[in-house]
């Protein structure tokens, strides 16, 4: 079994900060991940919000239909399970401009198609930017792409902390990020 370095040269960690940084990076998007499938609308609009609007809004949050998108990922994976397909997670906000931009390469008739081939695409809101307790916004782990091989049972898929997350640089050009993602993850869904 080849390392996953060797078979993703684009998505190899430079240095033991990067790797930390990744991992923290992941962790978060995992995070965002599993609130998604567990409320639908849990966090605050407000970016800098304060703990009383933060609770007002989970209060609000508790009277909408909270299993929405885990009906969403359930439904996604039933249906790659069906077509021998991984799903493809497309975690997002509509408050991220590289969110947005990834959205619009998204609907690019010959990508899509690529896309529409090979996965089961799932396109899933965060909701808006959360502020932890450092001040960090998880507005800058977005987009993420989260792979989920649907041979797996789906109660193990969402108690798993192994999901295979895909999280673009600063740097790195979406469009570029996209096409990485396509061209190893059939790769790296093997190795698993």
């Amino acid at each position: 079994m080849k390392p996953a370095s060797a078979i993703c040269p684009g998505f190899t960690p430079r240095g033991s900060y990067t790797m930390q940084k990744r991992i923290s990076l992941t962790l978060a998007v995992l995070a965002l991940f599993t609130a998604a499938c567990a409320t639908e609308s849990t966090y605050s609009p407000l970016a800098n919000a304060n703990a009383e609007s933060v609770q007002s809004e989970r209060e609000r949050a508790e009277d909408a239909d909270s299993g929405e998108t885990l009906r969403m990922l359930e439904a996604a994976w039933q249906t790659g399970r069906d077509q021998q397909k991984p799903v493809l997670v497309v975690l997002r906000t509509d408050t991220c401009d590289r969110c947005a931009l990834l959205s619009h390469y998204m609907s690019d008739p010959a990508l899509r198609e690529r896309m529409d081939t090979r996965f089961v695409v799932l396109d899933i809101d965060v909701g808006v930017a959360v502020i932890d307790s450092e001040g960090a916004s998880s507005e800058a782990h977005l987009p993420a792409v989260v792979l989920i091989d649907s041979r797996e049972p789906f109660d193990e898929i969402l108690a798993s902390d192994q999901l295979v997350t895909f999280l673009p640089s600063n740097e790195e050009p979406l469009y570029d990020w996209i096409e990485n993602i396509l061209q190893y993850s059939s790769q790296i869904l093997a190795l698993q």
